[in-house]
C-alpha cells in the first residue's frame, strides 16, 4: 500500500513540475531574425500569432524567451529589478522614415527573470 502511494505521489510530483513546452511553433525563426527591425514585414505579419499566444508566453524565463524570439531590440530596466524586453514588429527606427507608426511586442520580467506581462503596443508619432 505504501509503495502504491509513493508511486502515485512521485507521478503527481513529476507531472505537476513538468516544464511548459515552448510556444510559437509556427514562427519561422530565421525570417523573424532577418526582419530584426520590422522593416521587411514578416514580424508585422506575425502580430496575430503573437496576440493569440500572449497568455502562453507568460511564466517563461528570459533565457527561454530569447531561445524563442532571439535577442530583443531593446532592454529597459525598471523598478525592483524588473525589466522589459522589446521586440520591434513594425516601423523601427532603421526603417523608412516616412512611417510614423511603431508596433512592438513588450515582455515584462519579474525580479526572478520570468515573464509576467506580454503586450503588443502601437505608437503613432507626428512629424512636427
Amino acid at each position: 500500500m505504501k509503495i502504491k502511494f509513493l508511486l502515485a505521489f512521485t507521478y503527481i510530483l513529476l507531472v505537476g513540475c513538468e516544464k511548459k513546452s515552448l510556444v510559437l511553433a509556427e514562427l519561422d525563426f530565421s525570417l523573424w531574425e532577418n526582419d530584426k527591425f520590422g522593416c521587411n514585414g514578416y514580424r508585422k505579419d506575425q502580430t496575430n500569432l503573437l496576440e493569440h499566444n500572449k497568455d502562453d508566453l507568460l511564466k517563461f524565463s528570459e533565457k527561454e524567451i530569447v531561445s524563442m524570439l532571439g535577442v530583443p531590440n531593446e532592454t529597459e530596466l525598471i523598478d525592483r529589478s524588473e525589466k522589459y524586453y522589446i521586440y520591434t514588429l513594425q516601423g523601427g527606427s532603421k526603417c523608412n522614415k516616412d512611417n510614423h507608426t511603431i508596433t512592438y511586442l513588450r515582455l515584462r520580467f519579474n525580479s526572478l527573470g520570468y515573464s509576467k506581462e506580454v503586450l503588443i503596443l502601437t505608437e503613432k508619432h507626428n512629424n512636427s
